[in-house]
Formats: structure tokens, sequence, C-alpha cells
């Protein structure tokens, strides 16, 4: 197969852009009807969330879970423990278990929030925006 002679590709033809300023100008917001007031401006979801993990280490190596919760103001860690779905409360706000597992004689769990240990009744306090909780399941 012969080609013709010539560059290859051929030169592509200038390209002329329709008359006008460039950028355009800015879009105008539609005219209200007179008499309907205008609604609030929508306000936009926070992007702020709450790492959720659950390590089950050596004891349980199938009990591994992260999930990623939204907070929204005055939320606590307990609050975002559960909306999860992974955690158990039972009376007095102990957890009776993790992910299906249950904390009993044998079994524990250790609550860290953004590194630290915290005992369970400072599962009550607020829970910062972009913050971490790492439930340890282990065996006594």
């Amino acid at each position: 197969m012969t080609f013709p002679p010539g560059t290859f590709p051929p030169p592509r033809p200038p390209v002329t852009f329709p008359p006008g300023t460039f950028p355009p100008p800015p879009i105008r917001p539609l005219s209200t009807t007179p008499g309907v007031p205008e609604a609030p401006p929508v306000q936009q979801p926070s992007a702020a969330y709450i790492t959720i993990q659950i390590n089950g280490g050596f004891a349980f190596p199938d009990a591994r879970e992260s999930a990623y919760v939204s907070t929204f103001p005055g939320m606590t860690i307990r609050q975002a423990l559960q909306s999860t779905g992974y955690v158990t409360f039972g009376p007095g706000g102990k957890i009776v278990s993790v992910t299906g597992i249950r904390i009993a004689d044998n079994v524990a769990v250790r609550i860290r929030y953004n590194g630290q240990v915290i005992p369970t009744p400072q599962l009550n306090l607020p829970a910062e925006p972009n913050s971490s909780v790492i439930l340890e399941l282990y065996t006594i």
C-alpha cells in the first residue's frame, strides 16, 4: 500500500471562534416574581466526618470494619458509634457487642479516641469533626 507524498497527518485548517469577548460575562440570576419571597440559600452538608474502625486483632481477625460518620453539632462519640450499626449498647451505657461479638467475661474492648485510650463514660463527650474512634477487641 502506498501513500501520497506529503506530510502526515495533513495540517489542520485554522479554527475561528465566534465574535465576542472571552471569557463570557457571568450568568445573571433570573428575576424573582414580585410578591414572592426568595428561598433561603441551601446549606451545603458538612465535609467533616468521624472515622470509626473496628479491630478484632489476633483474637477476632475477621472483625475488621471501617465506617465514616457525618458529624452534626453536639454529636457525641457514643452517637457516632451507634450510627454505624456495629456497636450495641446495653443498660448503663456499656458496650455489649461489637460487630456481633459479645463483650463478656473473656472478651473486652479498648476504646481509642484520636489515639488515646478512653473509658466508657467518656463516650458521652462531644465528638470533634475529623476525629477517629478505634475499638480494639481482645481476650482476657
